[in-house]
């Protein structure tokens, strides 16, 4: 309230912080997690918390869902909206990948993305880095993390703190196996390049990673992988159904809605 005040800001785009609306401000609320997901333990809690996250949603003027408006939602359940009393708008697949380019040459057989909260990143880098050593594969795995340094291990495994995007879309070739969490921003970005042989590993004890993750072993035939359990990585991780191609996004469209932009000569923001 504050900076509105200082800087006259008309409008307020909140990226799933629920303190970001305003009397004095037209305000969106982007989220893919509508309805939140609980542990089965918790499952009676559920009705109580869709409500009041319905009301902490509807302070806002309208909600932005990061999905496809119509067809084979990514989000499954986790978007259903019928509840919500704002507008709501998709924005379509959102992804730091426009599209799928061309692949190099295949230097990996494995490429692990490792993101998420401590310690349960370390403990899945330590797990990956046993596995993938005794595999005797070329493989890459990245830590997500933004400092460190780059170093070799058996001549085989490249363990790496983080990775350029272009990069990673260049070392992704159709026969590297990605291993990642399921979280809904990796998702998306699978979902546009349309990889393939993917194998999931849920974050222990969060629970829209694990239900994403088995929509997508029902649905599609990903590959899930516990955590806590041994693991065998010489199974294919291949999809039986390839993800549905998403739609163009619509974030154009909604923001010139937003904003009050009528001109058709204004079509870049």
């Amino acid at each position: 309230e504050k900076l509105i005040g200082k800087f006259g800001f008309t409008h307020v785009i909140s990226d799933n912080r629920y303190g970001l609306y305003s009397d004095r401000a037209k305000t969106a609320f982007i989220c893919h997690q509508v309805n939140i997901m609980t542990p089965a333990a918790l499952k009676f809690t559920q009705p109580a918390l869709k409500h009041l996250h319905k009301r902490k949603i509807e302070k806002f003027d309208e909600l932005w869902i990061p999905d496809i408006h119509a067809g084979d939602h990514l989000s499954g359940d986790l978007s259903v909206h019928d509840h919500i009393k704002i507008p709501v708008r998709h924005l379509g697949i959102l992804s730091r990948f426009e599209t799928s380019a061309e692949p190099g040459e295949k230097k990996y057989d494995y490429i692990a993305l490792l993101s998420g909260p401590e310690p349960q990143r370390s403990i899945l880098e330590n797990k990956l880095t046993a596995l993938l050593k005794k595999s005797g594969k070329k493989s890459l795995i990245v830590k997500g993390i933004p400092e460190g340094n780059t170093f070799i291990t058996d001549n085989q495994l490249e363990i790496i703190s983080s990775i350029a995007d272009e990069k990673l879309i260049h070392f992704l070739h159709p026969e590297t196996c990605l291993i990642a969490r399921p979280g809904y921003s990796t998702l998306m970005d699978v979902s546009v390049l349309q990889h393939r042989n993917l194998v999931l590993i849920p974050t222990p004890g969060q629970t829209e990673q694990e239900y994403l993750a088995e929509r997508l072993k029902t649905k599609y035939g990903v590959m899930i992988v516990n955590q806590t359990e041994p693991a065998d990585l010489s199974k294919p991780g291949f999809m039986t159904n390839p993800l549905p191609e998403p739609q163009t996004s619509e974030i154009q469209l909604v923001l010139k809605r937003f904003l009050g932009i009528e001109d058709p000569a204004r079509k870049s923001l």
